[in-house]
């Protein structure tokens, strides 16, 4: 404002204007530049802009009182004849730096509504910056609007050297960690924010910007640490306690996550975040009856909400509330077709069919079944032959189920497999030899699918040579690798086993059933059992949900003596998987050696009721007086 103040005057001084006071009120446009100045800085807008108008009525050709004019109008929100008169500014003088700079200014926040005026608004800052390099609100408005416009490899230039002139100055390096960041240089962003937080530790945006970058990264304790580094008044902020729940459930520390989100709750009873992740963590810990009491409200205020609505059905399920689970299924296919999303709609019918097929209503499946093989899509056509096999099957109808399987699929290697599978149960062995040379000679992924057969099968042996040639040919495949590594143990190979389940983790950090099936072989022979934990504490972190995976874990601590927190797992891990022999077993043996008898004694007792336990838990049964 000085500069064009000056510039003003002097045009006074040259039109021989002795006093602003003694002017010619209706023709001298200095006059009402004069009084325009006066009364913006006043805070009288309106009559300022009044008397610009008067001023650009008197001296149309002065871009100095356009752009005065075009920041009265900005200061009324009046952008569009803003950006007009900043234009018109630019046009009478291209190289004034203050009307590039209004120009850029008002088109920059123009850009907020429309794109189009990016393109302005760099123009105008980039004529800025070679009018003058150090211009330092040049370079800072050029990196902001490149980051607008997504070029963030050339917002990083200007926002450097702006903040070379201005070094430390906590909005530049805000934009500068921001650009390095979305430009792929996330390392040289993370030393800018860190760097950053140091000198301003309550640059909250800042600290939430860092946590969830590290969070994307898979970075969640160091996000975590980020966050709890906050100063003491922004730890109880909505947002740094959202996210800090959320990665502590992340990284399975779960009693802790529950309490941020219960209080998040308490706080805002509405708080949909708050209710879903109490919902995942009470999933995650088998209290399915807490886990549903969290998700029920909101999976009903949003019933088009399909992550919610599928979480709270699996709680629904694992209560025995299946009847609810099929409505809201009903539900969501019938308004699914309403909105012409047919394939969709299918697939909900599917889910409805697969939902029975777990609760073993084989009746009820039949119909929804027969429905989905009229799909117009392969696979769902597939699915509903697949399923009303399994319905015909489970009731004794072998032969009925083999013709349908016959007849659908001749040529589809899902259908061919299963068919193979239910000749060799109804003891037609020669069929299902004939049957399962044509999968493996004739059709895409039959040699794979053979091998998966003899697996469910338990003929791990007969698998190895074929799983041993398809490694051969394609070193790259996970699931080859990951079934040919669980072949080799279950016949004894267990250091093939060990190289291969290594080079998969190797590969695949985070393909958890690898993670888990070498930590847990580890774990129970006891060897490596700090590495077998980490291991399994990582496949854990991956699917919080999964009651082998926590068995494993409870097992490891048990390995380790850490009998109470193996207890606490194991535990979990059985309200899981409900009535698992094996994690009966370990749960009565980290009982015991917490000093809980009678919880060993119950454990045990449970597993021997299942039919399936070793003959170890009936003598650890009959050591504590429990039975033979």
């Amino acid at each position: 404002m000085g500069a064009r103040w000056q510039a003003w005057m002097l045009t006074m001084i040259l039109l021989g204007s002795g006093s602003v006071a003694r002017a010619d009120a209706d023709g001298d446009g200095a006059y009402w530049f004069a009084l325009g100045q006066l009364l913006s800085a006043e805070g009288q807008v309106d009559e300022a802009l009044e008397a610009f108008d008067r001023a650009v009525g008197a001296a149309p050709e002065e871009p100095v009182l356009r752009i005065e004019r075009a920041e009265v109008l900005l200061r009324l929100g009046r952008l569009e004849q803003a950006a007009t008169e900043a234009g018109e500014a630019v046009r009478l003088a291209p190289e004034e730096p203050d009307a590039l700079r209004a120009r850029g200014r008002i088109e920059m926040i123009r850009s907020e509504r429309d794109p189009g005026s990016l393109r302005t608004a760099i123009d105008s800052f980039e004529r800025l910056v070679e009018l003058d390099p150090q211009d330092v609100e040049a370079l800072a408005s050029l990196g902001q609007l490149r980051l607008a416009e997504g070029n963030a490899g050339l917002a990083v230039q200007p926002l450097t050297e702006a903040l070379r002139l201005r070094p430390g100055q906590p909005t530049l390096e805000a934009l500068l960690a921001r650009a390095l960041t979305a430009s792929g240089r996330r390392a040289e962003a993370e030393v800018h924010q860190r760097t950053l937080l140091e000198v301003h530790p309550r640059q909250l945006a800042l600290r939430l910007e860092l946590a969830d970058e590290l969070a994307r990264q898979g970075r969640g304790t160091e996000a975590i640490e980020v966050l709890r580094q906050a100063p003491v008044d922004q730890l109880g902020v909505a947002e740094v306690q959202r996210r800090l729940a959320h990665q502590l459930y992340l990284e399975g520390e779960l009693d802790e996550a529950r309490d941020l989100a219960t209080a998040l709750v308490a706080e805002d009873s509405g708080s949909t975040g708050g209710r879903v992740l109490l919902g995942l963590i009470e999933l995650a810990t088998g209290h399915f009856e807490r886990a549903a009491s969290w998700l029920e409200p909101v999976a009903l205020a949003a019933p088009d909400n399909e992550q919610i609505g599928d979480l709270y059905m699996r709680a629904l399920e694992a209560i025995g509330r299946t009847d609810e689970a099929l409505d809201l299924l009903a539900r969501r296919e019938a308004a699914m077709r309403s909105a012409g999303q047919a394939e969709d709609a299918e697939r909900a019918r599917l889910d409805r069919a697969l939902l029975l097929a777990r609760e073993g209503r084989w009746a009820d499946l039949a119909a929804l079944a027969e429905a989905l093989r009229g799909s117009s899509a392969p696979a769902l056509r597939d699915q509903g032959t697949m399923l009303l096999a399994e319905s015909l099957a489970a009731q004794e109808r072998t032969d009925e189920a083999l013709a349908l399987l016959d007849d659908a699929g001749p040529d589809r290697p899902t259908l061919l497999g299963r068919r193979i599978e239910l000749l060799w149960e109804a003891g037609r062995r020669e069929e299902a030899d004939r049957a399962l040379e044509r999968l493996r000679g004739e059709l895409p992924d039959g040699e794979l699918r053979a091998a998966e057969i003899y697996q469910r099968r338990g003929d791990f042996e007969s698998s190895v040579p074929i799983l041993e040639a398809l490694r051969a040919q394609d070193g790259s495949s996970i699931t080859v690798a990951y079934r040919l590594g669980s072949a080799y143990e279950r016949i004894g190979r267990i250091d093939d086993a060990v190289d291969l389940l290594r080079e998969i983790v190797a590969s695949a950090p985070d393909f958890a059933p690898a993670l888990n099936y070498l930590g847990y072989l580890w774990i129970d022979r006891g060897e490596n059992v700090e590495e077998a934990v980490t291991m399994v504490r990582r496949a854990v972190r991956l699917d919080p949900g999964n009651g082998a995976y926590v068995d494993s874990l409870g097992w490891g601590y048990f390995r380790q003596g850490r009998f109470a927190d193996a207890v606490s797992l194991l535990e979990r891990a059985d309200r899981l998987v409900g009535g698992d022999p094996t994690v009966l077993e370990h749960l009565g043996d980290a009982r015991l050696a917490a000093g809980n008898s009678a919880g060993a004694r119950e454990a045990y007792e449970r597993a021997v009721a299942t039919g399936e336990a070793s003959k170890d838990v009936a003598r650890k049964l009959s050591d504590l007086g429990g039975g033979s």
